[in-house]
């Protein structure tokens, strides 16, 4: 069972859409906010999996709120909704920590796989989030080369990246690869730390900054 939260302040389309993850054997919908206010409060009694966030909220944008979520509670995973299709809006989102970004009128069955995916795998890019995350991957304005950054991890931390942009799970890496469950994720704890990556949505668009993968 996926534990979900919802922050939207637009009141019909939060119950809808509480309503349809409700009637999923997959999710339970913890609680609704319509304002950050109510957003606190909940937080304090429940700790959702994963939080859908308008990035338009009543009282504080989806980009402060994506970043107190990473800061504050770590383990919770962040899906944005919403209308705009700018690629650094959608790329500068997904570098503060967003594992998902997808459009307001994207199909239900779209949301319900997108959870799916962020919390089997921590991500979720659709053809949209790619497109904006390969041109955001030629931005020269960064502390560090990429390149320089992939010439020190090991030959089994970039096996790992290479299966964690195919989207593979834990399991099927550490299948894959021969290795434990608890060794992958020591080698993705490193990759995170010698990328300076806040998520595994930060190594994939580092993968695609240093050429990695294209």
């Amino acid at each position: 069972m996926i534990n979900v939260a919802i922050a939207n302040e637009q009141g019909i389309y939060c119950e809808g859409l509480s309503s349809s993850l409700e009637r999923q054997p997959d999710f339970r919908v913890v609680f609704t906010a319509r304002s950050k206010e109510q957003f606190y409060q909940a937080l304090e009694t429940h700790t959702p999996d994963i939080v859908l966030i308008d990035l338009k909220m009543n009282g504080m944008e989806g980009y402060s709120l994506c970043e107190m979520i990473k800061h504050k509670y770590s383990k919770v995973k962040v899906i944005i909704l919403s209308t705009i299709k700018h690629f650094g809006t959608i790329a500068d989102l997904i570098a503060k920590g967003a594992n998902a970004y997808i459009l307001n009128n994207s199909s239900l069955s779209e949301v319900y796989t997108a959870i799916k995916m962020v919390h089997e795998k921590n991500y979720y890019f659709t053809p949209l989030v790619s497109e904006a995350l390969a041109i955001f991957s030629k931005n020269p304005n960064q502390t560090c080369s990429p390149l320089k950054l992939l010439e020190v991890l090991s030959e089994k931390e970039k096996q790992v990246l290479r299966l964690i942009c195919l989207e593979y799970t834990t399991k099927q890496m550490a299948y894959a690869l021969k290795l434990s469950p608890r060794t992958i994720e020591f080698h993705r704890k490193s990759l995170l730390e010698k990328t300076n990556s806040v998520n595994v949505a930060g190594l994939v668009i580092f993968a695609f900054r240093s050429g990695f993968i294209e």
